[in-house]
C-alpha cells in the first residue's frame, strides 16, 4: 500500500468512525436513523403530535388517520415544557418513514425523521 492509499484509507475510516459516532438512535426525530424502508419511501404529513398512554403519535389532519411513532425525545420534551403531557399537543409538519406496513384501518408505525412549523397548542378535551 503506497503512502497515498495509506492516507486515503485513514481519512475514510475517520469519517466513517466519526459519522457513526455522531449517531444517536435514542430520538427518532433527529433524522439520522429514520430513512426509507422496505415498507416504503418516508412522506411528509400536515398533522398534531400527542404522547398517548400506550404510545405516540400523529393524527393526520384532514384525514381519519393516527400514525403511531415510538415517541421523539425533542418533541415530548417541548410538549413537557408546558406541562403536563395531557394538556397539550404539537400542530405542524411532519416528514415521516414508514417502520410498518400500511393497512387500510390499521395504525401504521412510523418514525419521524423531522419536523418544521410546531406549533404548541391546548389539547381539546371531550366533556
Amino acid at each position: 500500500m503506497t503512502a497515498r492509499s495509506l492516507i486515503i484509507f485513514v481519512a475514510f475510516v475517520g469519517l466513517t468512525v466519526g459519522a457513526a459516532a455522531d449517531k444517536d438512535c435514542t430520538k427518532t426525530g433527529s433524522g439520522k436513523c429514520c430513512a426509507e424502508t422496505q415498507f416504503g419511501k418516508c412522506f411528509a404529513v400536515h398533522g398534531r403530535y400527542a404522547v398517548y398512554v400506550k404510545n405516540n403519535g400523529i393524527w393526520v389532519i384532514g384525514e381519519k388517520r393516527l400514525v403511531t411513532t415510538a415517541g421523539d425525545g425533542d418533541l415530548d420534551q417541548m410538549i413537557y415544557n408546558r406541562g403536563d403531557w395531557q394538556d397539550f399537543d404539537l400542530d405542524g409538519d411532519f416528514t415521516v418513514c414508514p417502520r410498518s406496513r400500511f393497512e387500510q384501518g390499521q395504525m401504521q408505525s412510523v418514525c419521524v425523521q423531522s419536523y418544521k412549523n410546531i406549533r404548541v397548542t391546548k389539547r381539546l378535551r371531550n366533556h
